[in-house]
């Protein structure tokens, strides 16, 4: 009997974190795509991008070239980890131009892998965007990074919800990085702190215990473990909802706050801690702060984080966790 062969698609393949993205599912005996304006000289095949300057000529390359590649073949994972950074506030002379930059490199890519998936995903597959720790807040100094990134946000939530599109039980979550460790980072910040920086080994390779749920945000800070405060009993699962809002919250440095709430009011909505042993009809989508000691329990999936989660160890988290929790292993 042939052994399975599993496939993903890594839009941003040759970037710093797709090239490691690419070299991690090979090195777990799986069959790669890329796609990215170049070819990629670690991936399987390749689908390469010309149209970097209309939105609707790139979806159609990329729907063509991948159709091409896979043939009759499905998609157990697609990831996509293309983006950018460009910084800017209301005053920046090249605001526009950084801003048309953001959302070619992230809400256009995001749309483009969940239009993608709705194609070729199988059933029960990962769909895996990128959006930003920052990007919760404010931010003033990055005008379009913020907006395009918060976009992203969106778009995972919306994605993960019914009638969305894509095949059945597709698992949608976002990575969040605070700042990846890049060698473009470092050259454009050679006196940071590159030990607080997230490893891009840490985001393709990290795993962690219990099940995710779709809709989750995980902010990635690092590779040291942040602060840990306005924690509940580590030893007392819990879950969060705002009085915001009953199916929607947010968990950021562990305090929650109403997704419906503006940009004004965060920080300010009060939570409403359920215990998931005595209410098993609390259901609420998060953006999870890693590590922490949290379930959260959406429908029948559940996400527990344990409290000593070891960072230095989520595409690894949400990709291990994925395989572990719906496709029963590797092979």
């Amino acid at each position: 009997m042939a052994a399975v062969v599993r496939r993903a698609l890594v839009y941003g393949g040759c970037g710093a974190l797709g090239a490691t993205c690419v070299r991690f599912l090979r090195s777990k005996g799986w069959w790669v795509l890329s796609v990215d304006l170049d070819v990629s000289d670690v991936a399987d095949a390749s689908v390469v991008i010309k149209s970097n300057d209309s939105f609707t000529a790139q979806a159609d390359e990329v729907a063509s070239g991948v159709s091409t590649t896979l043939e009759d073949h499905k998609l157990d994972a697609l990831l996509c980890v293309a983006g950018g950074w460009a910084g800017g506030n209301a005053k920046a002379k090249a605001l526009s131009k950084s801003t048309d930059l953001m959302l070619k490199q992230s809400i256009w890519t995001s749309t483009i892998a969940a239009s993608v998936a709705s194609r070729h995903l199988k059933d029960g597959g990962l769909l895996q965007l990128t959006g930003a720790q920052a990007a919760l807040s404010g931010t003033p100094g990055m005008l379009g990074y913020g907006l395009a990134k918060a976009a992203v946000h969106q778009l995972t939530r919306s994605l993960a919800s019914e009638k969305s599109g894509l095949p059945e039980g597709v698992t949608v979550l976002a990575v969040l990085p605070v700042t990846l460790d890049t060698p473009t980072n470092r050259k454009f910040m050679p006196d940071a702190d590159f030990g607080s920086w997230t490893p891009l080994e840490f985001v393709a390779e990290s795993s962690g215990g219990g099940e995710l749920h779709s809709r989750s945000l995980l902010p990635l800070r690092g590779n040291t473990k942040p602060r840990m405060h306005n924690m509940p009993t580590p030893n007392r699962p819990t879950a969060y909802s705002s009085t915001s809002s009953s199916s929607d919250c947010f968990a950021e440095d562990s305090t929650p706050v109403g997704s419906r709430g503006r940009p004004s009011d965060y920080g300010q909505s009060h939570p409403v801690h359920h215990n998931l042993g005595q209410d098993r009809a609390c259901s609420c989508s998060a953006l999870i702060t890693i590590p922490q000691s949290l379930v959260v329990e959406q429908g029948a999936h559940v996400f527990h984080l344990p409290q000593d989660f070891d960072l230095s160890m989520p595409i690894r988290a949400v990709f291990h966790q994925w395989v572990k929790t719906t496709q029963k292993g590797y092979s």
